[in-house]
């Protein structure tokens, strides 16, 4: 992750922007006192924020631990999904 001070960010805003939005990585922002802001995607923050709520749970966080390994050890079956479309 990059790293940049707020004179930095002050200067190339916009810029840091499109390249946060564009290539999907945050930039962290040094702020005196040594504090770290961390610019990210919107589209990338909603995502893990869902991973999140997802995991959040230890019960569902075992259940998609299970699907992964069974679907990673082959154990997966190919089901049309119109019937559940309409």
């Amino acid at each position: 992750m990059e790293h940049i001070t707020v004179d930095e960010l002050e200067k190339k805003l916009k810029s840091i922007f499109n390249r946060v939005s564009d290539d999907q990585e945050p930039i962290s922002v040094v702020l005196d006192e040594g504090k770290e802001v961390i610019i990210v995607d919107a589209d990338e923050y909603n995502s893990l924020m869902e991973t999140f709520y997802l995991l959040r749970s230890p019960a569902n966080a075992e259940r998609l631990r299970e699907g992964i390994r069974q679907y990673n050890e082959g154990q997966r079956k190919t089901i049309d999904v119109k019937a559940y479309l309409d």
